[in-house]
């Protein structure tokens, strides 16, 4: 039997299917304003601020859903894997912030 016949698994796999899209898309989107320009505190683009925050907040919205749902059906390895996500988020943000601010 497919354990992804679920609708419920198939939800969580979705999720976190789309939040590494759009985990990946906003390291693109931070590498290519603070690494790839050459003065990227005094020069950064506002589309690209709002973008970044889009997505951020975007993220953040699906990955503790994805813990939410998975924590309510007792799924632990959809909650592992929520869990470490959230975990390197936020230890992403503050090693960000303690660098540039």
């Amino acid at each position: 039997m497919n354990n992804y016949q679920s609708p419920k698994k198939l939800i969580l796999f979705w999720l976190l299917i789309v939040s590494i899209i759009l985990a990946i898309w906003l390291l693109w989107l931070g590498v290519d304003s603070y690494l790839l320009t050459r003065d990227p505190l005094s020069h950064i683009e506002s589309s690209k601020a709002i973008a970044m925050a889009i997505v951020a907040v975007i993220l953040v919205v699906l990955l503790l859903a994805g813990l939410i749902i998975s924590t309510m059906l007792s799924n632990k390895r959809y909650s592992r894997y929520f869990g470490i996500a959230i975990g390197i988020a936020f230890a992403s943000l503050l090693a960000f912030r303690s660098i540039v601010g």
